[in-house]
């Protein structure tokens, strides 16, 4: 709700608005049922669409990050780390979890706004628009991750 009617009228410069419910997706443990974190991202996706008026843009790019979510945090962690581990920047520490949000984040953005286009012919504007919005959405999530 936030996300419509706050965050989807900023515009910076014009091209980048920070789309902070990928946040969710960064913050979900790994314990949780890959069916279960799916079911989620669907929800939260289209309950985002309702409110932005995104006909299922939201809710497919969310899936699909919710779908690979659990693959990238594997990567930032070992095998020996507890099950129940929930992704922040207190226990993953600020290198990692950085990265981390930085690779979720500018996948969604690829993939938002490359359905949002359908089309490469402008292939510069879309980069330019999903590098952006990714920008401002990463700093305001390693913002929200300090405090």
């Amino acid at each position: 709700m936030a996300q419509g009617l706050l965050f989807n009228s900023i515009h910076v410069m014009g091209i980048a608005t920070p789309l902070m419910y990928v946040w969710f997706v960064l913050m979900l443990p790994r314990d949780l049922p890959h069916w279960m974190r799916l079911a989620m991202c669907f929800i939260l996706g289209a309950l985002v669409d309702m409110f932005s008026d995104t006909a299922g843009l939201v809710m497919t790019s969310l899936t699909a990050v919710g779908f690979v979510q659990p693959y990238f945090l594997e990567l930032f962690l070992g095998r020996e780390d507890e099950e129940d581990f929930k992704p922040s920047m207190r226990t993953m520490g600020f290198w990692k979890y950085s990265f981390y949000a930085f690779c979720l984040v500018f996948l969604y953005c690829l993939i938002y706004f490359g359905l949002d286009a359908f089309t490469l012919h402008d292939l510069v504007y879309l980069l330019m628009m999903a590098g952006s919005s990714g920008l401002i959405t990463y700093i305001l999530i390693l913002v929200i991750g300090f405090i």
